[in-house]
Parts: structure tokens; sequence; C-alpha cells
């Protein structure tokens, strides 16, 4: 199998593994962005559910706590896919803005949920002092108070704040159970009034949190990377597909070529035809200390490097690129010497000053290195033949 073919496989193995890696990187995206999608379905549902369309003091608590901890954990699976790939587009903004919302919705849980505690203890205590009118009236008070506070429209109202302030200097004027049951009311009473304004922030907060501009931003970032994908894949297999339409044919017809060719018989050689060698490998072996190995290597990386010196030549003489053609000439004409092959260090040497000079005989010197150069690619591919 020819270098060429050899070429076209490594190039077609290479092809496949950047395919590969193509579509891995692709599932990994598509996971990532399934996530987003859902995470972003499941705070805008949110939002509208329990936010835009109701009083969302309305709502059961316990189902907007479920509905909490469920975007918790796609955050979760999230963040996880996220560091398992990192070539993702960057999503720690995203994550942040995220743990700000949910941050902010165990907040308002806190407070609605200190509501309910409020109305179960108001609700024990007027059971406690049923026997108790005066006693009754005032948890009534309270519970009448901090309702018109939450939801009626006077929850500016000082003259609430006035009565609380009565109901606690009537405290003072008890003793014992009733003196503690009272103040207890009216301490959790404050701490609602207290965490209603903070509530009400926070209900403005989650409606308008930035994490939803800045989901919608990821989700047109991972959208562009899979168009990447699409267009990536596409510019490698037309480029491989253009190389091997282009080269592939060449190189089939060069290798049939190659088969066909008769193979010589060796025969006894004429004595007075016999050629002197062009390559004295005697010379180069001494040159090497004897050593063979070495010997092996020097000749395959000069057929691996310069077989297709001739071509390259051939083609910057043509095209006027005498610099190029020169120091290919210099190269040969060192390696020459290292070939212990004069012949070929002799007729680089000249086609090298031709150039240099730009003399009139440039074609000549080139067909005589070619002729040289061509006999040293034989016999170093006869010697390692033989060597075998």
């Amino acid at each position: 199998m020819g270098s060429k073919v050899k070429w076209l496989i490594g190039i077609g193995v290479l092809w496949i593994v950047c395919l590969a890696a193509i579509v891995w990187d692709l599932y990994q995206t598509k996971a990532s962005l399934g996530y987003i999608h859902q995470l972003r379905n499941q705070v805008f549902d949110f939002r509208q559910d329990y936010f835009e369309h109701k009083p969302y003091r309305t709502h059961d608590l316990r189902s907007i706590a479920t509905r909490i901890e469920s975007i918790n954990h796609l955050s979760q699976a999230l963040e996880q896919q996220n560091h398992s790939f990192s070539f993702h587009p960057d999503l720690s903004q995203l994550l942040y803005t995220l743990d700000r919302f949910l941050d902010q919705s165990q907040q308002y849980l806190s407070v609605e949920f200190d509501v309910i505690e409020l109305i179960q203890l108001l609700q024990t205590l007027r059971k406690k002092y049923a026997d108790d009118p005066e006693q009754q009236n005032n948890y009534f008070k309270i519970s009448t108070y901090v309702f018109e506070v939450l939801y009626a429209e006077q929850r500016n109202n000082p003259d609430i704040f006035l009565a609380f302030d009565r109901l606690f200097q009537y405290s003072l004027e008890q003793t014992g159970d009733t003196q503690n049951d009272l103040q207890t009311a009216l301490a959790k009473a404050s701490q609602v009034l207290n965490g209603y304004a903070q509530g009400f922030y926070l209900v403005n907060k989650l409606v308008r949190h930035p994490f939803y501009t800045q989901v919608v931003k990821v989700e047109d970032e991972y959208e562009e990377l899979l168009n990447y994908h699409v267009w990536f894949t596409l510019a490698i297999s037309s480029l491989f597909i253009g190389y091997v339409l282009v080269v592939g044919p060449r190189v089939v017809h060069r290798e049939a070529q190659q088969e066909a060719k008769p193979q010589a018989q060796p025969s006894s050689p004429d004595p007075s035809s016999r050629v002197e060698a062009v390559v004295h490998f005697d010379e180069m072996s001494d040159i090497l200390g004897n050593d063979e190995d070495a010997m092996v290597m020097v000749l395959k990386v000069f057929l691996q490097d310069h077989s297709n010196d001739q071509a390259l030549l051939r083609q910057a003489i043509d095209e006027g690129r005498r610099e190029q053609a020169t120091r290919l000439a210099h190269s040969l004409k060192g390696i020459g010497g290292g070939l212990s092959a004069p012949l070929l260090t002799e007729a680089a040497r000249d086609l090298e000053m031709a150039l240099v000079n730009q003399s009139a005989d440039v074609e000549d010197k080139l067909a005589r290195l070619n002729g040289v150069l061509l006999r040293v690619l034989e016999e170093v591919r006869d010697h390692l033949e033989s060597e075998k």
C-alpha cells in the first residue's frame, strides 16, 4: 500500500474522529438545552400561576413550596451537567440569578408561613379564654387589625398601630398567663406586620426578576451553538469529500500503474555493461561506524523526504520560484555528501549555481540532477530490499 493511500486512510480516520467529537458535543449541548427549557418553563409558569393572574396570598403555600423544590432540582441537574462538560456557554450568571430567585422565593414562603402560625396561635388563645369575653375580644381585635393591614385598603392607617400600642399597655396591667399570652400574640402580630412589607417587596422582585431575561439569553446562545455544530459538520465533510474526489482518483490510478508494471527478472549482469554505482554504501557505512541500523534509518528518511524532489524542482522552476528551487538544490547537495554520493553532490551544486547566476543552461543542469537523483533513489531502494 502506497504512502498516498495511507494518507487518504489517515484523513478518513481523522474525519470520523472529528464527526464523533461533534456528535458527542451535540448530544451534551442538547441535554443542557433541555434542562434550560424545562427550567425556563417551570419558572415562567411559577410566576404566571402564583403572582400574575390571582392574588398571590390566596394560594396554597404547600403547592408553592413543591414548585420551588422542583425548580431547585432542575437547577442542581443543570449545574451538574455544566460541570461535566465545560466547553459550553458559561452558565454561572444564570445559575447565580436562579439561586437568588430561589432564595427570595423561600423568604416569601417564610413570611407567609408566619401568617399561618399567627392564625393558629390566635385560634388557640380564643379557645383558651372562651370563658373570658374580655380576653377573647382582645384576640379578635388583634385578628381584625392584622388582616386589615394585610388585605384591606387601610394598611397604612395609624389608628391600627395605636390600637396595638393600647393592647400592649393593657397587657402590662395583667398578670400570669393572661399577660404572657397577650404579649406573645402581640409580638407575633408585630412580626407578621413587619414581614408583610418584605413579602410585598419580594413578590415585586420575583415578578421582575433578572432570571427571566438571563435564561432567554442563554437559550439563544445554546441555539446558536447547535447551528455551529451543523455548519462545522458540513464544512469538515465537504473538505474531506472534496479531498477524496480530487486526490483519490490520482492515487488509485498511480497505484494501478505501479502494480501493472512488469517486474524485471534478475539476470546476470554483463561485466562490459556494468554501470558504476552512484551511492558508495561501503563509505557511508564507515562514516556511520558500521552501524547497519543507523544506515537503514538514514536511507529510509532519505526516501521519505526526497522521493518527490524531482517534481518539486520542476514545479518551482516552472512557476518562477527560483529561491525555493535553489534551496532544494542546496539541500540535495548536502544530502549527497551524507549518502557518499559525489555525483549527486556535483549535479546539485551545478544546478544551484545555475539558478543563482540565472544561467541559460538551468534546464540542462536540472535534467542531469534528475537523472542522478533517480539513480540514487533506485540504488537506495535496492539496498534496503537486499537488507531485509
